[in-house]
């Protein structure tokens, strides 16, 4: 579910979008993707991407991740992330 656009740390312009879910093995995660992502920018052209809107996302490689936060991001170049509408 598509959860809202934030800022990166220290700066008050967006730079990613979050959405958040359940990973492969049913635990909770937060997914950042970067602004400049390919799909991002398409969503957005199609105005798609509402708040509390569903979709489903795919990915194999991960960019990095906090275990703490269990947030995993997406930066603009990763070609294996996938987002579809649910």
């Amino acid at each position: 579910m598509f959860i809202g656009k934030f800022p990166s740390e220290g700066s008050n312009e967006v730079s990613e979008y979050v959405f958040n879910g359940r990973d492969k093995n049913r635990v909770f995660v937060n997914l950042n993707i970067n602004q400049n992502h390919p799909r991002i920018k398409e969503l957005l052209s199609q105005k798609k991407l509402e708040v509390g809107r569903e979709f489903i996302i795919s990915y194999g490689k991960i960019d990095s991740t906090s275990q703490r936060t269990r947030t995993h991001v997406f930066n603009e170049f990763n070609t294996e992330l996938e987002i579809a509408e649910a």
